[in-house]
């Protein structure tokens, strides 16, 4: 576990939460209240739906399937319309966090065993599970970390995360 965690709180914007991935080379991070409660997850794929809404809000067009799809849409409406995909992309970084985040949360306990946080990532296709005491937020186990207990895990103890 990751007793850093990089985190958002919720009334920061898309933007600022783009710089965080960004500068940290990750791809989600846990939402925390004034109060340093988890109160949501936000991710790219949060981020790309929030994108794709805003196009097709701006262009009256419905987007089918893609990202790529949105971007290309994109790329005409700024050559038709440079105004108009200005406001797009300030839109975007100006959303509020608590209006895109993901608000339930699969989150594990920080005396789950580190199987149980493995689990928890199959069974709900996330890539990383926020660790809680007390619901307050305490550490992070990303996709990573469990590869790498892998490596020296003796399965006969249940290692704590």
């Amino acid at each position: 576990m990751s007793g850093y965690v990089v985190t958002a709180g919720e009334s920061e914007t898309i933007g600022d939460v783009a710089a965080k991935l960004a500068k940290h080379r990750i791809s989600g991070l846990p939402v925390v209240n004034s109060q340093e409660e988890l109160v949501g997850v936000i991710s790219e794929s949060d981020i790309i739906r929030r994108f794709a809404s805003l196009i097709t809000e701006s262009t009256g067009r419905k987007l089918l399937s893609s990202l790529a799809e949105s971007l290309d849409l994109l790329a005409v409406l700024c050559k038709t319309d440079h105004e108009k995909g200005e406001r797009v992309f300030t839109s975007l970084r100006e959303t509020p966090v608590s209006e895109v985040m993901t608000r339930k949360v699969i989150a594990a306990e920080s005396d789950d065993t580190i199987q149980r946080v493995a689990e928890l990532m199959t069974k709900n296709n996330v890539n990383r599970v926020p660790i809680v005491e007390d619901g307050k937020l305490v550490g992070i186990v990303g996709r990573a970390d469990i590869v790498k207990r892998v490596r020296s895990m003796d399965m006969t103890i249940a290692p704590k995360v």
